[in-house]
């Protein structure tokens, strides 16, 4: 982890008005360090997760695998799944189009290989998702997802 991180642990533990502070998250070994290491991670996938932000939002074109994997009944194409993939979000066809109604997908496993694949009906589809090329560079968070994960950390060390 970093400086940063041990920072964002710190305003966790003021916020529950802890008497001690950390000086470095990865090698204290007070309680209150173990807990942020433990949950850190842990926090910011699940708000990850479930706020679908921008900062943390990538278009990428996707790569058709029907051929050499064909897709299941009712699926026409299926698709590689991207390698900074957290969340798949939605399909793109043609470039973002402000109100476009959402096109289907699934996401599922290829029998046999342990791979994600996207599954949709649309021919040269791109995928807007949550990447998680930024999660370990916490300088680099928004602020508003930086307070969630900190009042989340807080509820964590509060107990």
């Amino acid at each position: 982890m970093s400086a940063a991180t041990t920072a964002l642990a710190n305003e966790a533990l003021t916020m529950i008005r802890a008497k001690n502070k950390l000086n470095d998250i990865d090698t204290d070994t007070d309680p209150n360090a173990l807990v942020a290491r433990t949950f850190l991670t842990e926090h910011t996938s699940e708000i990850l997760e479930e706020l679908d932000l921008r900062a943390f939002s990538v278009t990428e074109a996707l790569n058709d695998i029907t051929d050499s994997e064909p897709p299941p009944t009712g699926w026409s194409y299926r698709y590689t799944w991207p390698s900074t993939c957290m969340v798949p979000r939605e399909i793109i066809i043609g470039g973002f189009v402000p109100n476009q109604t959402p096109i289907e997908f699934d996401v599922e496993l290829i029998p046999n290989k342990s791979k994600m694949s996207i599954l949709c009906q649309e021919e040269s589809a791109s995928l807007r998702y949550t990447t998680n090329e930024f999660v370990e560079d916490v300088s680099k968070w928004p602020h508003n997802f930086r307070r969630a994960v900190v009042y989340r950390l807080a509820a964590s060390l509060a107990t």
